[in-house]
């Protein structure tokens, strides 16, 4: 950005100014860039995924009280360097017309993307059909993702209203999240609208497409079959926040914690 490449160029944030940050897509003007920050915004959502697989583990984790709370924080961190310094690099050495990039996805030649972020470069060795493909796969995989998100943060309203009508402090808790539920409600919404505008494009006109259509929305019908079809099948209920069993493995895990004595080294 300021002159330490082999052209020693300064070219800082030209590309935002010509031809601008925000490429159009679908219309023109501002409703263009619109379109395309939404465009990528859908396309951002598929690389949600990430944090839920450390609460996964923590069942088997070793001392889960003192490891997992540092190990959440170093995720989102290393999330926002890779994803969002990576992107921004990406938006600051390319601009979005740049032929290279024309190049790679109109004439099939990946070579010419050596400038685009390194996840990606595996994508474009792709035919067109694998490409379409793959584009079904990441639509379908996008909407799932976004769901068992939307659903997690639900959850977790759920149990901070459990914590708050039966007095349970979360100042006991080894990890506390701030700004609760207010973040928790956020997050449902915004991956609940995410979830809905994933194929918006198949709804502007001249764009419809029955498959694209299917693969973004498949999983929004499928979500609340598979929820009432267990619901009915096994005879579940909704628990009231007065009812949730908030105290369930508590003194078994306090006391592995007081017992903990830790092994050496790997």
């Amino acid at each position: 950005m300021v002159g330490g490449n082999p052209l020693h160029d300064r070219f800082g944030f030209r590309y935002w100014r010509d031809p601008g940050s925000f490429a159009e897509a679908y219309s023109t003007g501002s409703l263009g860039r619109f379109c395309g920050f939404l465009t990528c915004l859908v396309q951002a959502s598929y690389t949600v995924s990430g944090p839920d697989y450390l609460s996964m583990a923590a069942g088997e984790t070793e001392n889960p009280r003192i490891v997992l709370p540092s190990a959440f924080k170093k995720v989102f961190g290393r999330l926002m360097a890779f994803f969002v310094l990576g992107s921004l690099a990406v938006g600051i050495n390319a601009p979005y017309d740049s032929p290279e990039l024309s190049d790679a996805f109109k004439n099939e030649k990946p070579g010419a993307a050596a400038i685009l972020l390194i996840s990606l470069i595996s994508f474009l060795q792709v035919s067109s059909g694998s490409a379409v493909v793959l584009t079904w796969f990441v639509s379908i995989i996008t909407a799932s993702q976004l769901i068992n998100f939307s659903v997690i943060a639900f959850t977790y309203t759920r149990f901070k209203k459990a914590c708050d009508v039966q007095g349970l402090s979360r100042d006991t808790f080894a990890y506390k999240g701030r700004w609760q539920p207010f973040l928790a409600w956020y997050a449902f919404s915004g991956c609940i609208t995410m979830v809905f505008l994933n194929g918006y494009a198949v709804f502007i006109h001249g764009n419809w497409k029955i498959t694209s259509f299917f693969f973004s929305y498949t999983t929004v019908g499928v979500f609340p079959l598979l929820y009432f079809g267990w619901k009915i099948l096994k005879r579940t209920k909704v628990i009231k926040p007065e009812e949730v069993d908030l105290h369930k493995d508590v003194e078994e895990i306090d006391e592995y914690t007081r017992n903990y004595v830790p092994g050496p080294p790997a």
